[in-house]
């Protein structure tokens, strides 16, 4: 699981895994701006969403959040290691 922090105080949590079972939603967005804190699923184009990752390293320039590498589990197979590049405008 990766967390970051957006210019517009956002918290950017993407991926991970909790005994062999991917995260669910894979993304999801923390509003520290607004009390309570605030949780949503963003609206990512499925042809830019990258699949659930862990192991994975990701990072914020600007508006967009660059994740690369990792692993995939497919639940009750085995594990795909993923060598790409992903990109997600906020």
């Amino acid at each position: 699981m990766n967390g970051k922090k957006a210019p517009d105080g956002k918290i950017i949590i993407y991926g991970g895994t909790y005994s062999n079972v991917m995260a669910a939603p894979a993304m999801v967005l923390l509003d520290t701006n607004i009390r309570p804190y605030s949780w949503t699923i963003p609206n990512i184009p499925s042809a830019n969403s990258p699949p659930p990752l862990l192991a994975h390293t990701a990072n914020l320039v600007e508006n967009y959040m660059l994740i690369a590498f990792g692993n995939h589990i497919i639940y009750g197979t085995s594990s795909e290691k993923i060598s790409q590049f992903f990109f997600c405008h906020f």
